[in-house]
């Protein structure tokens, strides 16, 4: 784990970072295994109120996992004091990321310990706020929540106007 600051503008360092990240086999001697694809992960270490992780899957095409599962990124913010970023913020990252990524689907949510009205039905302490599914995502099918906007030829955003006040508390 590297503790210096790294130049995340500099494709030649991400791409090395990349290479750190292939997966390889357990036995000696490691060789690459293409089809599962890179991994990489970084944390601001807690940098004043906010910690912020960013974990990225790429490049895999492996038969044997998931269809929505293979290629992933993920941004994850957490207060540390009543700081927040509002609603319409992070909509607009979602929407940046899905025009930069072009992924299947993504999703804006909130864990909240003990639960929501309008948590998701598998889990009330899961609560979505936005839900992006691409023209030929793997996404679930029929969504039924909040306003939907299309994003041109790319997909839809659904979003759940009534739950945006709790994406902004802390």
């Amino acid at each position: 784990m590297s503790s210096e600051a790294v130049d995340t503008a500099s494709p030649e360092v991400l791409r090395g970072f990349l290479l750190k990240g292939q997966n390889k086999t357990d036995m000696p001697p490691r060789q690459p295994i293409p089809e599962l694809g890179y991994s990489l992960s970084f944390w601001n270490q807690r940098c004043g109120n906010l910690e912020a992780a960013c974990t990225v899957h790429c490049g895999a095409y492996s038969d044997y996992l998931s269809q929505d599962g293979q290629n992933s990124a993920l941004l994850e913010l957490t207060f540390l004091n009543e700081a927040h970023v509002a609603a319409p913020v992070l909509l607009d990252v979602l929407i940046k990321a899905i025009d930069i990524w072009r992924p299947d689907w993504g999703t804006i949510w909130r864990y909240v310990n003990a639960g929501h009205p309008d948590g998701a039905p598998w889990d009330r302490r899961h609560v979505q706020y936005a839900f992006y599914q691409s023209q030929g995502g793997v996404g679930p099918t029929g969504r039924d929540i909040g306003r939907r906007q299309v994003l041109g030829a790319q997909g839809s955003l659904w979003i759940n106007d009534t739950v945006a006040p709790l994406m902004e508390t802390a």
